[in-house]
């Protein structure tokens, strides 16, 4: 009869896979494609900095105006 104590042992044990079926590292993924991530990402970092700057540079602008 099927013991549930049998069940939980058997699902812990690793299972291994057949010699055709291994699994192998992915082969370097293309330098290029790396630098265009970077470069996308230093676009959006540069583009946060200078939004935030030029809205400090507002603030500072209006208060003068206005008094504050």
């Amino acid at each position: 009869m099927f013991n549930s104590t049998d069940a939980t042992e058997d699902a812990n044990q690793p299972v291994p896979l057949p010699p055709d079926e291994e699994v192998r590292p992915s082969p370097p993924q293309n330098l290029s494609q790396n630098k265009g991530v970077v470069k996308a990402a230093a676009v959006l970092a540069i583009g946060n900095v200078t939004s935030r700057v030029l809205g400090l540079v507002r603030e500072i602008v209006k208060s003068n105006l206005f008094g504050a």
